[in-house]
């Protein structure tokens, strides 16, 4: 025992001079890049981090604080627009004191935005694109999306990514082998958010194969695609969105027939599983998949016709007949809310489609 004391006495002092050294070749030290969120990334400061996003010794601490600053400013944004609607007066009436707690999150945001703001000016979106192209460790490799998917919340974030060619890089990610679940998850929370209110990235995502790497996802056949789901049904969802390019592409790559067997409950495709997996899907699972189902038909005559052939309405209906309100047994009413508005769309101008539904769902819809 006096042996290993003695010996952990000896290290210390080496990880502290492995630290200095670090410090005196302006690399971070894990442990201390964490300590600066919540101050002001200054434009030298950003230049540095952005530098460091080029070295592999560096590059996952760097990009996880990247990720920090973007994800911390979101979240004080939040906060202090609930607080603000919770304590909105009706006009005429005084207003509220100021609350300290209140306006230290504002100082906290406006230091988070403009650290932000530098780390763009800086060339954030042009290193990370260079650092995720190349040949890295999965856990490097979801830092990295990580920290793209967190800055790509922002509009200005989102048209520089798009610019450079993210879109056509994550497409590029999403098809290689034997990723991780981490890294799927960070993958297909990257896509959505680069496909958020961007037109043109919808398409850029579309035109470099994503639609279709999204839908192998939604292959219950592996196992490691099950905690995946509602991700990729929530990327159809997004991708779909005034889009009739990307309906056509999840289309002809059988993205319906795949809702359909996930929302229907048969996981198998041909392969035995247990039951705990064939009862995965919780309640947000079954929304994503249902809002899937909604965007894929919208206004889409081909994606109702498709989804009618391949068994959705009976899947509906029999998610529709669990969710209802039952003895002992509390009502799912978002997910009763999202099947009303998947039977709405798959109905809509569609006779066949209509009339299977009606049969089905009626009684229900009725209590």
């Amino acid at each position: 025992q006096k042996k290993k004391k003695e010996e952990k006495k000896d290290e210390q002092p080496k990880k502290k001079d492995e630290q200095s050294k670090k410090k005196e070749a302006g690399a971070p030290v894990e442990g201390e890049l964490s300590t600066a969120t919540g101050m002001t990334i200054s434009a030298e400061a950003s230049t540095t981090l952005v530098a460091q996003l080029a070295h592999s010794e560096t590059l996952r601490v760097a990009a996880a604080l990247v990720s920090s600053t973007a994800s911390n400013t979101r979240t004080k944004d939040k906060v202090i627009a609930a607080y603000k609607a919770a304590t909105r007066k009706p006009k005429g009436d005084e207003e509220p004191p100021p609350n300290p707690r209140q306006t230290q999150r504002e100082q906290e945001f406006r230091a988070y935005k403009k650290s932000l703001e530098n780390l763009r000016v800086a060339g954030v979106c042009g290193a990370l694109h260079t650092a995720m192209k190349k040949e890295l460790t999965s856990a490097v490799l979801v830092a990295v999306t990580e920290a793209i998917r967190d800055c790509a919340c922002y509009p200005e974030f989102r048209t520089d990514f798009g610019d450079i060619g993210v879109c056509e890089t994550l497409g590029e990610c999403l098809g290689r082998e034997n990723l991780g679940i981490k890294t799927k998850l960070a993958l297909l929370q990257a896509v959505r958010n680069m496909a958020f209110e961007d037109p043109k990235n919808r398409e850029r995502l579309g035109a470099a194969g994503v639609c279709e790497k999204v839908t192998n996802l939604l292959s219950s056949s592996e196992e490691s695609n099950r905690k995946t789901f509602a991700a990729a049904a929530q990327s159809v969802r997004d991708l779909c969105r005034d889009s009739s390019e990307n309906r056509a592409r999840f289309v002809d790559n059988g993205a319906c027939k795949r809702l359909t067997i996930l929302l229907s409950g048969e996981f198998t495709e041909g392969v035995g599983v247990s039951e705990a997996a064939k009862n995965a899907l919780g309640a947000e699972t079954k929304v994503a998949i249902l809002q899937a189902v909604r965007y894929l038909a919208y206004d889409f005559a081909r994606g109702r016709e498709q989804f009618g052939d391949d068994g959705a309405c009976e899947a509906i209906a029999k998610v529709f007949d669990a969710a209802v309100p039952q003895p002992n047994f509390a009502p799912q009413w978002n997910v009763l809310s999202d099947c009303a508005q998947a039977i709405s769309y798959l109905a809509y101008n569609h006779d066949g489609n209509r009339a299977k539904l009606v049969r089905l769902c009626h009684d229900r819809i009725k209590l």
